[in-house]
């Protein structure tokens, strides 16, 4: 489904679009889909996201999947938390060394990474989360988030790119298709 594609960040036949083209066209298709449900206006607003997930070829996810943020960043950390606090269960690592640890330890479905770390950048904790078993899907985060450093995150291996501060639906968006694809047992 042509949806699904667009919203799981899986656009490597997507070329010479920006950052904010994909972006906008994810959530175009994102309200396409929802508003073409049958009765679409009968749909409880509490309920339309949980449609247009099932819509976009996915279920709503077990509440609690492990997710963790990557940073130094404490208002990062709390404006992730507050939007993501139905969600996930957020756990927290300063840099890179400690991300490792908490990998193994936590297993989460999803990482989410400063662009740079106390004890390096993405890209060394990328490196690392590759040489693991089970590596779950890397979103970066930058408040310098550009068509450049997107392409990057990208063509190395990461899922996505967040834009600091948070916007809700992008994070909610982006970090709710990467746990579908990092779920270990399909649970999403």
């Amino acid at each position: 489904m042509h949806t699904t594609q667009v919203l799981s960040g899986n656009r490597s036949g997507e070329t010479g679009k920006s950052f904010k083209t994909i972006r906008a066209e994810s959530r175009s298709l994102w309200h396409e889909t929802c508003f073409s449900a049958p009765d679409w206006k009968q749909i409880l607003p509490q309920d339309l996201e949980t449609w247009c997930m099932a819509a976009a070829g996915c279920v709503r996810f077990q509440a609690g999947f492990p997710l963790l943020f990557v940073s130094g960043d404490e208002q990062g950390h709390s404006s992730l938390g507050r939007i993501l606090r139905q969600d996930c269960q957020l756990h927290r690592a300063s840099g890179r060394r400690e991300a490792i640890s908490a990998v193994r330890r936590f297993r989460p479905w999803v990482v989410v990474c400063d662009q740079i770390l106390a004890d390096g950048d993405w890209r060394d904790l990328l490196s690392d989360l590759q040489s693991e078993q089970e590596m779950p899907p890397l979103i970066v985060s930058s408040r310098l988030a550009d068509d450049r450093l997107w392409a990057e995150v990208l063509n190395l291996g990461g899922y996505d790119l967040l834009t600091k501060p948070f916007a809700e639906t992008e994070v909610s968006r982006v970090v709710r298709m990467a746990a579908h694809r990092g779920s270990k047992s399909g649970e999403y």
